[in-house]
């Protein structure tokens, strides 16, 4: 479905451009076949206008050959109104030209009028409903000033159908633009909630594989860990039973190196116990998780990648329970760690502090992360969390981490919003107790 709309967006763009080439290059034809036909008889001053026009129109080829997606609306507003503008300068100030081609004004005027009407329609497609707008305008005034410039009777007696033609046409023309740029803008609408479907679509399957992974992981890893607990306690008998019998600096040293074991083993079962946490939340169902739980438990998986000379300082005030879905708020504060440790990373302070709070507020918990980093210049401040907008350098992200947090925390019908403090930045995540 996504490859589709985007075709169908893409495949109407290059129709625009493709339009906007070839009319360029008729009016060309047209203007270089004039000048070879009546160069004759045009006055200097036409002679030169023509000339000026020709240029720009080859100028206007040369533009959408070298790039027309980019100049093509540019290059058709220039040619629409030169040649609108063209039209009207002969009829306004060389009026002895049309005699010498044997032309009533009344058909010299009908037939300019009735070849232009048409490119007021492309224009609308092309450059947008405003131009529209503009140019009837213009052609209004150009049908008021042949009705107050001229006696021929024909033209007299025709000027109110021409003034309506073009009044008509006009509105015409502006309904069919907003309509289609109303579709256009359905599609494009439509286009991005795809694209962020997907995505979200993409993380769930994601967190759903991992956690399936880590479950795993940590039945693997628990089932080893229970041999050297279950071993540790049977050194530790014996080392009880046997204390009289080893000497004291034997005993001493073996102490130490139980000890030491002990310890690898309380953090391994730490790491295993947040592995089942995390494990807990692959599946689609909430359940009264310990917010304070989970944020240790993220510290913990990425103290790896957390900078040696970057602090973390906690403060919970709140250590109850939520109704959440304990794997989407992982991710949340994942992400929101790691923009945190970016900002700090660039910043030029030196100190450098990540902050994390809790405290509960009539019937939300907020949970506040604070980097001591550079403050968001105010104008992104209500993008960081729209899809693929990123204040990352190049390669250093995809646009889409805070993106997916803001929708992960919709999920909960809480609220996630950044602002700029003396301190430096803080996230704020609101979750309904």
């Amino acid at each position: 479905m996504q490859i589709k709309v985007t075709l169908d967006f893409h495949r109407y763009e290059r129709g625009k451009q493709t339009i906007a080439l070839l009319i360029n290059v008729f009016i060309l034809a047209g203007f270089l076949l004039e000048i070879f036909t009546f160069y004759r008889i045009y006055d200097p001053l036409q002679l030169i206008l023509q000339i000026i026009s020709t240029g720009i129109f080859i100028f206007g080829l040369i533009v959408l050959l070298i790039d027309k997606g980019r100049f093509y609306s540019f290059v058709y507003l220039v040619i629409t109104y030169l040649l609108m503008f063209n039209i009207i300068i002969y009829d306004v100030f060389f009026p002895q030209f049309i005699e010498k081609l044997h032309f009533l004004r009344s058909e010299f005027f009908s037939r300019n009028l009735f070849i232009f009407l048409p490119f007021m329609a492309i224009i609308g497609f092309v450059a947008g409903k405003k131009h529209i707008l503009i140019q009837g305008s213009i052609l209004l005034l150009y049908v008021a000033f042949q009705m107050v410039a001229n006696d021929e009777g024909f033209l007299k007696a025709s000027i109110v159908i021409y003034f309506l033609t073009v009044f008509a046409f006009s509105w015409i023309c502006y309904f069919l633009v907003s309509t289609t740029q109303k579709f256009i803008d359905d599609l494009n609408e439509t286009n991005v909630e795809l694209k962020r479907t997907q995505q979200h679509l993409i993380q769930s399957e994601k967190m759903a594989s991992l956690g399936t992974l880590t479950a795993g992981v940590a039945h693997e890893i628990n089932n080893p860990l229970n041999f050297i607990n279950g071993g540790l306690e049977m050194i530790s008998d014996l080392t009880e039973d046997m204390k009289h019998e080893i000497p004291a600096e034997l005993l001493d040293r073996m102490n130490v190196a139980m000890k030491i074991i002990h310890t690898g083993y309380e953090r391994s079962n730490n790491i295993v116990r947040s592995l089942m946490s995390f494990s807990e939340g692959g599946y689609a169902q909430r359940s009264n998780s310990k917010i304070t739980d989970i944020i240790d438990n993220t510290l913990l998986f990425l103290k790896s990648t957390i900078p040696t000379d970057i602090e973390i300082s906690k403060n919970y005030e709140f250590n109850g329970t939520v109704a959440v879905f304990p794997a989407k708020i992982h991710q949340v504060i994942v992400s929101v760690i790691e923009n945190a440790v970016y900002a700090v990373n660039r910043g030029s302070q030196k100190k450098k502090l990540i902050s994390i709070s809790t405290r509960s507020d009539k019937n939300l918990v907020e949970i506040c992360i604070r980097n001591s980093g550079p403050a968001i210049d105010e104008k992104f401040l209500n993008q960081i969390f729209d899809p693929f907008f990123s204040t990352k350098e190049t390669g250093q992200g995809t646009g889409l981490g805070l993106s997916i947090s803001y929708a992960l925390i919709q999920e909960h019908d809480g609220k996630i919003y950044a602002k700029n403090t003396v301190e430096g930045v803080s996230f704020i995540i609101e979750l309904p107790i």
